[in-house]
């Protein structure tokens, strides 16, 4: 995350993009901290060969985006009970969200 500053891919400058790979994940962005979703992307032969070795230990996203109850973990981004937090998130939506807490609170 960039915080008070524009973000920038290196990929963009000149034909930097030819010899750049790009990892990135959801769930900063998408605010979907825990989901251990993300990508990969660059020169298509690289890519290849990064998936031969990937797919093996990876196979599969996280056990709660597939449709399983799972039991509450013990840290990261949660509170006491059920709920779980992320700040990953525009101001507005964030202030709604603490708004409902707070009304239900």
């Amino acid at each position: 995350m960039v915080y008070g500053k524009e973000q920038y891919s290196p990929a963009t400058i000149g034909d930097i993009h030819e010899r750049t790979i790009t990892i990135n994940g959801l769930s900063k962005a998408y605010a979907m901290t825990g989901w251990r979703l993300g990508y990969a992307v660059g020169p298509k032969e690289i890519i290849a060969e990064m998936s031969k070795i990937q797919q093996h230990p990876v196979s599969q996203a996280t056990t709660f985006a597939m449709g399983y109850e799972t039991a509450p973990a013990d840290g990261a981004f949660y509170a006491p009970g059920w709920i779980r937090l992320s700040y990953a998130a525009s101001m507005e939506k964030l202030k709604k969200a603490m708004g409902r807490i707070e009304r239900v609170g």
